[in-house]
């Protein structure tokens, strides 16, 4: 008996173990270089002027909107923190988010619900991104966040899209005056049931280890 309830126990917990993993797996939309790490002709180059990009099932549609001629998407592989979504109306010819040029909008409405982020490349010299969350397409709304870093923001709000665009114009001290979105990061968030089943769980876990006190004490 003692054997069983510890093996009980034991699959309890390992059921625990999977649905927490399950729960707080995260999907990568990695602009640089793609799905599982390699360049593909749907995630480089240019890409029109909006585009749909999937990954482990999940999907973002990213849309361009900016001024000049041949306003599109572009994905760059360019090496080292040159790597993401940019337009391809950049002055430069950087193919990056220039600044006064446009933004690039990502479609996220297939993920609310979802912790997400993004994280940003090509902010060399002071280079600076902003983020808006909006409800309407082709609309900038309320400012997320601002920096000049190529670390990652957590996307606040709920929005349906949110908006990328560069803030900082070009100088004399190498900032270039655009910026690229390195990448998104989707990471689930537990539905209530889920949470329901893994206190379950735990409880389940107690009691079974209390019934097996209780044995070893009366036998």
């Amino acid at each position: 008996m003692k054997v069983r309830s510890l093996t009980a126990a034991v699959a309890l917990a390992g059921a625990l173990a999977i649905s927490a993993t399950a729960a707080n797996a995260t999907t990568v939309f990695d602009f640089g270089v793609g799905p599982n790490g390699v360049s593909t002709s749907s995630w480089g180059g240019n890409q029109g002027v909006s585009h749909t990009y999937t990954a482990s099932g999940l999907s973002v549609t990213a849309t361009a909107y900016g001024s000049g001629s041949g306003n599109q998407l572009y994905g760059k592989h360019s090496g080292g923190d040159e790597n993401g979504l940019g337009m391809t109306n950049d002055p430069s010819g950087e193919h990056e988010i220039y600044y006064g040029k446009g933004f690039i909008q990502l479609d996220v409405s297939s993920l609310l619900g979802d912790a997400l982020s993004l994280a940003f490349g090509s902010t060399t010299g002071g280079e600076e991104w902003a983020v808006y969350g909006s409800n309407t397409a082709d609309t900038i709304g309320s400012e997320i966040g601002h920096g000049t870093t190529e670390g990652s923001l957590n996307l606040t709000g709920g929005y349906k899209y949110y908006d990328v665009k560069s803030i900082q114009p070009a100088n004399q001290y190498g900032n270039g005056g655009n910026v690229l979105i390195k990448s998104l990061s989707v990471s689930a968030v537990p539905e209530p049931a889920d949470w329901a089943l893994m206190i379950g769980g735990v409880f389940a876990i107690g009691a079974t280890l209390r019934q097996q006190r209780r044995r070893l004490i009366e036998a």
